[in-house]
């Protein structure tokens, strides 16, 4: 599943709650703020002296998520749950900052 998402999976959900499950039952609730792609469109040319890439892969790109400040969450494998996407299971977070009533929370897929 994780392998066919893509930047178009996440977009329309910008604004809306995932919830990241750190045990069976117990989970943080976050809000989907940000979708951005990395690296060079799908079917882009090859830079010069770069082997073509194959067309089917899609482009890599990054979620950030803004979740409870507590508990606070490691760096680590979590499930995530969206009411529309459904589950996705072992989605790598990053925490990448906090404030007194947010954590903030990144993961890429490529």
């Amino acid at each position: 599943m994780l392998d066919r998402l893509t930047k178009e999976t996440f977009l329309p959900h910008v604004g809306e709650v995932f919830e990241i499950y750190y045990a069976p039952t117990a989970f943080v609730s976050a809000v989907l703020l940000e979708v951005t792609g990395i690296g060079r469109p799908r079917g882009a040319p090859p830079r010069f002296g770069e082997a073509p890439r194959p067309t089917e892969r899609p482009e890599g790109f990054f979620i950030v998520l803004r979740g409870d400040a507590e508990p606070p969450l490691r760096q680590g494998m979590y499930r995530l749950v969206h009411p529309v996407m459904g589950e996705l299971a072992a989605v790598f977070l990053t925490v990448t900052g906090a404030d007194e009533r947010s954590r903030y929370y990144e993961a890429l897929f490529n």
